[in-house]
């Protein structure tokens, strides 16, 4: 169960914080309790080429319901650790993402909605939040996932609960270098698919000619024959390719 006490004892009124910011159930959360408690909050998120614009846009409407700041920062370019997709890119990029957060509110405490439950995962990044010092209250109160959606089904704020939502860069097989094409190519399957009445997938590439796409079970009878053809069409593959239609799985590339 979340105990909202608990996260609040981490937190004095007069605290000064900058928190890393997705829009997503974690950091939706853990925004609207701390909000309580402290007055100076200010939301963040650092947009990277392997980011969507989607992401940035639901991380925009969710900051304004919850009447907080956000600040958007910009990284046009990525370090070639994070560009080579080895198994610990997540740390490469977790590294570069705080520091701008660091560099851009140096007298603000840094926090994330890293919850306990993500430390049963593959989390490489969750090393660098830890060199960098950067506060996790749910990870540290050992609230899990399961806590924090009851929470917000139980205060009604439903419109907080959302699916995962990852980084483009997880749709890509570790090992191909993320260049800014194939990133593009993931995202435009994904608002295709999206635009057709397909609200969740996602778009994995395992090699150059062989690619995958998972959604739930709702949603995976509707993914037919035309739908392929024409995001073939679309996306101007070549008809050699593979498309394999499967279940969602959560990191299916970690595990390999």
């Amino acid at each position: 169960m979340l105990k909202e006490d608990v996260i609040l004892k981490f937190f004095q009124k007069n605290d000064k914080l900058a928190m890393a910011f997705s829009g997503g159930s974690d950091s939706c959360c853990l925004s609207y309790i701390v909000k309580k408690k402290v007055n100076n909050i200010h939301l963040v998120f650092v947009a990277t080429p392997l980011h969507s614009h989607s992401h940035i846009a639901i991380a925009k409407e969710k900051a304004s319901i919850l009447d907080l700041p956000l600040k958007i920062i910009r990284i046009e370019e990525l370090s070639n650790n994070v560009k080579n997709n080895s198994k610990l890119r997540c740390y490469y990029c977790k590294k570069l993402l705080f520091a701008e957060i660091k560099n851009y509110f140096p007298d603000r405490t840094i926090i994330d909605g890293t919850n306990y439950s993500d430390t049963k995962e593959y989390r490489p990044g969750l090393k660098a939040l830890e060199e960098m010092e950067i506060f996790s209250p749910f990870k540290d109160s050992l609230t899990v996932k399961e806590d924090i959606i009851d929470y917000l089904g139980e205060n009604g704020l439903n419109r907080f609960i959302a699916p995962p939502s990852t980084c483009n860069a997880t749709r890509i097989r570790y090992g191909i270098p993320l260049t800014k094409n194939i990133l593009k190519l993931v995202e435009k399957t994904e608002k295709y698919l999206f635009e057709q009445g397909i609200t969740f997938s996602r778009f994995r590439i395992k090699d150059k000619n062989s690619y995958t796409i998972e959604t739930t079970p709702e949603f995976k009878n509707k993914i037919d024959a035309t739908l392929l053809k024409n995001i073939k069409k679309k996306m101007a593959f070549n008809e050699n390719i593979t498309i394999e239609i499967t279940n969602y799985r959560f990191g299916r590339f970690d595990n390999e």
